[in-house]
């Protein structure tokens, strides 16, 4: 018998959980877009703000002043300080 576990609405996430599922959303839609790649490393808080595909990244203030910060000349170079940023948060708590 294949029991499925409850959804939580997406209004209702929060904390370090939500923060990490839209940080791995900023993540898949760089390395499914080359033109929002290249505007996530150029120009971060505009691609943050932009958000992907009509949906909007529901990043906190904290969360989206950190990842607006981040210089990154590499996807991967961004996702190493992106997950740098979210354990200063994890730690600023």
């Amino acid at each position: 018998m294949d029991k499925k576990l409850p959804t939580i609405p997406h209004y209702e996430r929060t904390g370090s959980d939500h923060t990490e599922k839209e940080c791995s959303r900023i993540l898949t839609a760089a390395v499914i877009n080359p033109q929002f790649c290249r505007i996530l490393l150029t120009d971060p808080g505009r691609a943050l703000t932009m958000g992907f595909a009509g949906e909007p990244f529901k990043l906190n203030a904290k969360s989206q002043d950190l990842l607006s910060g981040i210089r990154a000349s590499s996807l991967s170079d961004f996702a190493r300080q992106m997950n740098g940023s979210l354990a200063q948060l994890c730690t600023a708590a």
